[in-house]
């Protein structure tokens, strides 16, 4: 039988992380693991931005676990949240109901012990955003058990075709470093990859995302595949927006553990230059 909890917070500083550990009135703090639940197999985070002035904005974000409860021994644990742009005005109507990030992972816990949601938002001062996290315990699970999760973020080129390290750590929000392995894993389960926008203008979005490195076991690298695809018209006049969850790839890459091992994450865009972007990136371990 399946069990759910949630928390929320606002978040009201760029790279700054915001402890989820609210519930209303009701019964606030840390999520405290249930009776009877072993393993969390579901995390449904939401965004709602809310901004001070007029403009047009990247909406990117993170989320990050930890605590006592979680039965690994890489804590945190950090997630890709949902990502795009937004135009506020004030001769314009936004409303959009915003895409959450459901993200599918298997991850053991302890009965009855306390552990921590945060969540961060990335690349532009927004103003303020709420964050929501929904977690279901003992659903069905259609992961391997996640033993580490890791997420990188940077500013895209201007340039189209301009590949950028994607190697700024969403932990402190300034360290540049690349992914490796921990200790105890074996395998890349997947990446969840998400694009904060930022253009006046009308244009198509296309996107190219890579790993490279030691930390791959493989013999062709890099592996590449494209993703977060579409179009937006945001300008000054009037108000549009446009988010959407991160979009995940399954691939099961075997990896070097250690850090003498980089996993070297790269991001770019390949049609239109729109401007500027911050690509978030995250890998799950297994």
């Amino acid at each position: 039988m399946a069990f759910h909890d949630y928390r929320e917070d606002t978040e009201g500083t760029v790279d700054s992380w915001e402890v989820l550990d609210q519930q209303r009135a009701d019964a606030p703090g840390n999520f405290i693991v249930p009776p009877g639940a072993s393993m969390i197999t579901e995390l449904e985070y939401h965004i709602a931005p809310d901004y001070g002035a007029a403009g047009i904005f990247r909406v990117a974000s993170a989320l990050r676990l930890q605590g006592a409860a979680l039965k690994t021994d890489h804590k945190p644990m950090y997630f890709v949240g949902p990502a795009g742009g937004l135009t506020v005005t004030t001769d314009g109507v936004v409303f959009a109901l915003a895409p959450p990030a459901r993200i599918p992972v298997a991850i053991p816990v302890t009965e009855g012990q306390e552990w921590e949601g945060a969540h961060k938002f990335l690349g532009e001062d927004l103003g303020d955003v709420q964050g929501l996290l929904n977690v279901t315990y003992n659903g069905p699970q259609s992961t391997p058990v996640i033993k580490a999760a890791e997420v990188r973020e940077d500013d895209l080129a201007d340039a189209t075709e301009t590949l950028v390290p994607i190697d700024t750590d969403v932990a402190e929000g300034t360290a540049t470093q690349n992914f490796f392995a921990p200790p105890g894993t074996s395998k890349i389960f997947a990446v969840d990859y998400a694009v904060g926008l930022d253009v006046a203008g009308i244009t198509r979005f296309a996107h190219q995302f890579e790993l490279d490195g030691n930390g791959l076991d493989m013999k062709i690298k890099p592996q590449r595949w494209g993703g977060w695809c579409g179009m937006q018209g945001l300008s000054t006049v009037g108000g549009a927006g446009f988010l959407a969850a991160p979009q995940r790839r399954i691939l099961d890459l075997p990896v070097h553990v250690g850090r003498g091992n980089p996993i070297i994450g790269r991001a770019g865009m390949i049609e239109d230059d729109y401007g500027a972007g911050t690509a978030v990136m995250g890998l799950l371990y297994y």
